[in-house]
C-alpha cells in the first residue's frame, strides 16, 4: 500500500530497499526503481543519502527498528503498532527523548476525506459518542500475526480505530474498561469502553465470530444533536440537528494512505511530527489495556 502512494509523490526519491529476502529486495526495487537493495538495515541506516526510513515489517519487530533509525538521525514511518510491549515502549520513547524524530506511525484513517468531513460536521458540538464496530473476521493459527510475539490483533490493529476517534475529539483516552468473557482471548477480540479527558466516550467492538460477507467497519458518532456514519469507508452520511442528511457514495473505498503519505512528507520537511507524540504513547497504552496489559506503570511522553 506504501509504495504505490509514495510513488505519487514528485519530490520522493526511492533510495534503498532491504528485505529479509535479496531477491525479494530486488524484484520490488526494480518495479519502484530504487537506487539499490540488500539484506540487511545497517547498510540503509549508514547511507548518507537517506533521510526518511519506511519500517513494514513484523509487529514484534517495529520498536527495534524504530529506534535504531531514530539513533541513525532519519526521520522514522512505520506501520502500526508503534509497540507490542512496555518494554518496547519505553525503549520507543527514550530514543524520541534522547535523538528527537520525526516519528509516525501509518494512522491512516484519520487522514480520509470522510474523517475530515466527519470532525467539521461534529465541530462545537462537545462531547461525542461512538461505536466502532469491526467485523475482523478469522485468521488462519499458522498466520504470522497468531504468534503471541507479534502482540495480537488487538494490538496491532485496533490501535487503528483507537487513533481515528482520538483525531476526531481531538482529545486523549484517559480509561478503558473491557468487557469480555473470562474464556475470551482478549489479545484478539475485545468489547471495550474508552472514555476520554473531554468526556468523549468510544464503544469499540473488535469481533472476530462474524459473517464474512458483511462490511468490516462502521462508524456511529452522535454530538450536539448531530449524527453521522461511516460504513467501510465508502459510504458518510451526515445527520443534521434539524433532521436533515447528507450522503455520499465512493465507487472506491478510501481510508486516506495518499492523503496521510504527503502530509507525512511534509511535516519531514518541517521537521515536525505528523501525529503527536502524546498521541501515539496514549493510543499504544490504550490497546495493551484492552490486552489485558495495563499493570505495569507507563513511560512519560513529555
Amino acid at each position: 500500500m506504501l509504495l504505490p502512494e509514495l510513488a505519487k509523490l514528485s519530490d520522493v526519491r526511492f533510495r534503498g530497499i532491504v528485505t529479509g529476502s535479496g531477491v525479494t529486495a530486488a524484484t520490488v526495487g526494480r518495479k519502484y526503481g530504487f537506487d539499490w537493495c540488500a539484506s540487511s538495515i545497517d547498510e540503509l541506516l549508514n547511507d548518507d543519502e537517506t533521510d526518511v526510513v519506511f519500517i513494514v515489517t513484523r509487529h514484534s519487530q517495529h520498536a527495534d527498528m524504530i529506534t535504531r533509525a531514530l539513533a541513525a538521525g532519519k526521520a522514522v514511518f512505520c506501520e502500526k503498532p508503534l509497540a507490542v510491549d512496555w518494554e518496547q515502549l519505553r525503549s520507543v520513547v527514550e530514543a524520541l527523548q534522547t535523538h528527537g524524530g520525526p516519528l509516525s506511525i501509518g494512522y491512516n484513517r484519520r487522514f480520509s476525506a470522510f474523517a475530515h468531513r466527519m470532525k467539521t460536521h461534529f465541530d462545537g458540538c462537545g462531547a461525542l459518542r461512538a461505536i466502532y464496530r469491526v467485523n475482523a473476521g478469522t485468521i488462519p493459527h499458522d498466520h504470522w500475526l497468531s504468534d503471541p510475539a507479534e502482540g495480537g490483533r488487538i494490538i496491532g490493529e485496533a490501535c487503528h480505530f483507537v487513533d481515528f476517534f482520538n483525531a476526531l475529539t481531538g482529545s486523549l483516552p484517559v480509561s478503558v474498561s473491557v468487557d469480555m468473557p473470562a474464556d475470551a482471548d482478549i489479545r484478539n477480540e475485545t468489547q471495550a469502553v474508552v472514555r476520554y479527558e473531554d468526556s468523549s466516550v468510544l464503544q469499540l467492538t473488535y469481533a472476530v465470530n462474524g459473517p464474512a460477507g458483511w462490511s468490516k467497519e462502521r462508524i456511529e458518532v452522535f454530538g450536539g444533536g448531530k449524527g453521522a456514519v461511516i460504513e467501510d469507508f465508502r459510504v458518510l452520511e451526515l445527520i443534521d440537528d434539524d433532521g436533515r442528511r447528507t450522503k455520499t457514495k465512493l465507487r472506491k473505498m478510501d481510508k486516506g494512505h495518499g492523503t496521510m503519505l504527503a502530509a507525512w512528507m511534509e511535516a519531514v520537511r518541517r521537521g515536525e511530527f505528523l501525529i503527536s507524540i502524546d498521541d501515539l504513547v496514549a493510543t499504544t497504552r490504550t490497546t495493551f489495556a484492552m490486552a489485558g496489559m495495563s499493570d505495569r506503570p507507563s513511560p512519560d511522553a513529555q
